[in-house]
C-alpha cells in the first residue's frame, strides 16, 4: 500500500499468497502464488482460503519463542559493477527493468536485480 505506484506493478515484492481453490487456471497456474509470505496465514480461515500455515511469519525462525543472541552467519562478497545481468555474473538470477513516476512527475529508469549465492 505504501508504493503502490511502484514500477506499475499490484506487488512489487511478489509475495502475495493465493490459496490454490481461490486461484484459476491449470495445476501449475493455481500454485504459483501459494509459497508467497504476504497473507498466508489469515486470521479468518474458511474452507476456501485456508493459509498454508497457522503461525504468523515472524523472525523467530526456529519457533523456540527466544530471541536470539547468537549473531552467528554466513558472509558473501559480491562484486557490483555497471550493467550487471544474467549473462555477466554467476550471481544474478533475474532482472527486472521498469521506468516510474516520481511525486515531482519526472520519470526514473529503475531496475531490480535478483541475486542468489549457492
Amino acid at each position: 500500500a505504501r508504493f503502490s505506484n511502484f514500477a506499475n506493478l499490484p506487488d512489487p515484492a511478489a509475495d502475495n499468497y493465493d490459496y490454490f481453490l481461490n486461484a484459476s487456471g491449470s495445476i501449475l497456474q493455481r500454485y504459483f502464488h501459494y509459497n508467497g509470505p504476504e497473507g498466508n496465514s489469515p486470521p479468518d480461515v474458511t474452507d476456501t482460503n485456508r493459509g498454508n500455515t497457522t503461525l504468523p511469519s515472524v523472525e523467530d525462525l526456529n519457533r523456540d519463542n527466544t530471541m536470539n543472541t547468537v549473531d552467528s552467519y554466513y558472509e558473501y562478497e559480491v562484486e557490483l559493477f555497471p550493467n550487471m545481468n544474467i549473462d555477466n555474473s554467476e550471481y544474478v538470477t533475474d532482472v527486472k527493468s521498469f521506468s516510474t513516476t516520481l511525486a515531482n512527475g519526472q520519470e526514473l529508469p529503475v531496475r531490480w536485480l535478483q541475486f542468489k549465492v549457492p
